[in-house]
């Protein structure tokens, strides 16, 4: 049987616990794509599931202030099928979301990217000291509904 590669898309909520066991003092969610080889897409969506609860059951640490991170699976995955072997420029995800025509670009940027108030992709390790201040930070209102 010829097999496929997927793209298989999971969210994660990562929860920063306060040293007090008040719960969480700060929450991010977390966006992975995993590529599988598979039969077909139910076959990947059984591996992303697969890989998805491994990946949360493995990921809570303490951060750098000995605060307790868990991260917990938020129970779905999104397969999306490669048109071919990975390699360089192969789209490895794509989604269409419908807007109303009168939504503006710069609000469709900010629902897919969020404000410069909020977290955008980085390298840098999670939750350092500016992340309570930059999850905590007001959104500016988005251009089409600023007064």
């Amino acid at each position: 049987m010829d097999k496929t590669w997927f793209a298989v898309k999971m969210v994660f909520r990562l929860d920063v616990h306060a040293r007090s066991g008040d719960g969480p003092r700060c929450s991010a969610f977390e966006e992975r794509i995993v590529l599988f080889l598979a039969p077909d897409a139910e076959a990947a969506l059984e591996a992303g599931e697969r890989e998805a609860k491994q990946y949360s059951a493995e990921g809570n640490w303490p951060n750098q202030d000995g605060e307790s991170v868990t991260t917990r699976y938020l129970g779905t995955c999104d397969a999306f099928a490669l048109t071919g072997a990975p390699g360089d420029g192969v789209e490895i995800f794509s989604r269409v979301l419908y807007v109303d025509t009168v939504t503006t670009d710069a609000a469709i940027v900010d629902r897919m990217f969020g404000g410069e108030s909020e977290l955008h992709s980085t390298s840098q390790p999670l939750f350092e000291p500016d992340f309570e201040r930059i999850a905590s930070a007001k959104p500016d209102p988005p251009p089409d509904k600023a007064e």
